[in-house]
């Protein structure tokens, strides 16, 4: 089950490399589907593999240190990708905008008789 999950995840993001700044919303939703499906699977399996794993008179202490867990991480991941678009974003600037651009040097060449 986790193996395809990951299969799903992997197959969402590969599609999302696919995406354009002048796509459409269905275009957006094609990856998002399997990429969600796949996180889906995935946290079922893991949150079964934590209650399953402790004695029954703990599981449901399990299942809420496992929910809590994956909640509080939430932010941190997202809060993560963000710094780093934002990381991306400065330095794509920064390269835009300080490459040198070489110029022939300008030669005033003058006629015989002007000035």
């Amino acid at each position: 089950m986790l193996t395809g999950a990951s299969a799903l995840i992997v197959a969402g993001a590969l599609l999302l490399t696919t995406l354009h700044s002048d796509g459409s919303w269905g275009e957006l939703a094609l990856p998002l589907l399997p990429f969600g499906a796949g996180v889906g699977l995935a946290l079922g399996v893991m949150d079964n593999a934590a209650v399953s794993t402790v004695p029954v008179e703990n599981a449901g202490a399990a299942a809420g240190i496992f929910n809590t867990m994956r909640i509080a991480g939430s932010p941190w991941l997202w809060s993560g990708a963000a710094a780093l678009s934002a990381l991306g974003a400065v330095l794509t600037y920064v390269a835009l905008n300080t490459t040198v651009r070489r110029r022939a040097p300008v030669v005033a060449v003058r006629r015989p008789g002007r000035r």
